[in-house]
């Protein structure tokens, strides 16, 4: 699902995206051939391949960001 994710999200910043809610919107509009081809899987019940929402692209960016600034403090404050 990460993986998916972050596709969806590149795949609409390389198409002119500049917010993630923009990021959102154009996933919503991707027809789900293209999100198979993304790595999207559908669903059990309905069939279709369930887009990534604004808010779960922006935890997913906040979440990720803030482990790689964590890491960083940390690489950094270890003596050499």
């Amino acid at each position: 699902m990460l993986v998916f994710m972050l596709a969806v999200a590149v795949v609409s910043v390389l198409a002119g995206a500049k917010s993630f809610q923009e990021i959102g919107d154009q996933a919503a509009d991707r027809p789900q051939e293209v999100l198979a081809r993304l790595g999207g899987t559908p669903g059990p019940l309905r069939r279709q391949i369930i887009v990534p929402s604004e808010k779960g692209l922006r935890t997913l960016v906040s979440h990720r960001s803030s482990v790689a600034n964590r890491r960083r403090r940390i690489s950094s404050s270890r003596p050499t």
